[in-house]
């Protein structure tokens, strides 16, 4: 047995005195370390060409340099370098694929990689905000459009234009002024982009319209309440995009029946015809959803529903028929076509 030797827990301990003001420890005060210094223009612009060329080494077809150092500001602490790269590659996890070529690269400067293979870029480009930020705003620094099927005056042409001017005239070219040869380009992809996302929220729109009938006619009438107000939403935000106002963070009707009307004042009984389905939004999914003062909480029923599904319709189709061909287009997203057919 191991014996240590002890006070007697019955002998008093002597008092020892309070410690003085200057000898009491002050706890120590934590440093941030320090951030490394900003690296100049000229050091990330050499960075950014020296990782292009090992790119193109390794079989890029496409690397584009966008973000802040594309649009001429100054690298600050916290900057980055943002390159897009276009390349085949057989690891099909994005975020593995992304290490991969990041651990080969060895960047000298923080760097956000986004790493496609060509068969991927072909639809990701029009969806992903990122790819679709760096078509828009970027510099190639190796490679082509051509080498990506993004040539100025490829096969792509619109199916038809908005009455309202060019998306590029109303928003800029993203702080570049060398356009050409960008400017074809550019206008083309925009032109893709607000197309097919205008479809894309259409057909959205037309299958919340479905699944709304089908839970009126099943009974349940709060998620076919929902869904009316979904279809209103979406068909609105196709409207809305098409004419060139971009992507509205928006879910009550009335607001954004009142930017479709100033844009056509044709549309000026839309706010009055959407607004009873506004509160459905929330009331519909939650059974604490906040009400204003004096509000009755709503009786979902087969008329309430009924009513519902009636401004939707009639919202979807005068929507549809205002976007003409573009509207009246059955359109599904890649992803979603091979899932469907399986």
């Amino acid at each position: 047995m191991c014996h240590h030797n002890l006070t007697d827990p019955l002998e008093p301990m002597e008092p020892t005195e309070p410690l003085g003001p200057a000898e009491q420890e002050e706890p120590a005060e934590l440093e941030e370390p320090a951030k490394p210094p900003a690296p100049s223009a000229a050091e990330t612009d050499a960075e950014a060409q020296r990782l292009a060329e090992v790119l193109g080494r390794m079989g890029a077809k496409l690397v584009l340099l966008f973000g802040s150092r594309a649009r001429g500001e100054a690298p600050g602490p916290d900057s980055d370098l943002d390159l897009l790269v276009v390349m085949e590659s057989g690891e099909p996890d994005l975020l593995k694929r992304r290490a991969g070529v990041l651990e080969k690269l060895d960047p000298k400067i923080r760097t956000d990689l986004t790493v496609l293979t060509p068969g991927d870029f072909d639809w990701i480009r029009v969806y992903d905000p990122v790819v679709r930020t760096a078509l828009l705003e970027g510099t190639i620094l190796h490679g082509s459009l051509e080498a990506v099927g993004l040539a100025p005056g490829s096969e792509y042409e619109p199916e038809s234009e908005p009455a309202r001017p060019s998306v590029v005239a109303e928003h800029g070219t993203g702080g570049r002024d060398d356009r050409a040869p960008w400017a074809s380009h550019r206008e083309r992809e925009l032109a893709h982009i607000r197309e097919l996302d205008t479809k894309l929220w259409i057909a959205r729109a037309k299958e919340d319209l479905d699944a709304c009938k089908l839970n009126d006619s099943g009974g349940f009438y709060a998620l076919a309440c929902y869904l009316a107000h979904q279809t209103v939403e979406k068909a609105l935000k196709a409207f809305l995009f098409w004419n060139g106002r971009g992507r509205i963070k928006l879910h009550w009707l009335k607001d954004l029946a009142a930017a479709a009307v100033a844009i056509d004042p044709s549309l000026g009984a839309l706010a009055d015809k959407v607004k009873p389905l506004d509160p459905y939004y929330l009331e519909t999914r939650y059974p604490d959803a906040p009400r204003r003062p004096g509000r009755k909480r709503t009786v979902f029923n087969k008329k309430t529903a009924d009513d519902a599904l009636e401004v939707a319709e009639s919202v979807l189709d005068l929507v549809v028929r205002k976007l003409g061909k573009v509207g009246q287009s059955s359109f599904r997203r890649p992803d979603e076509t091979r899932r469907r057919d399986k």
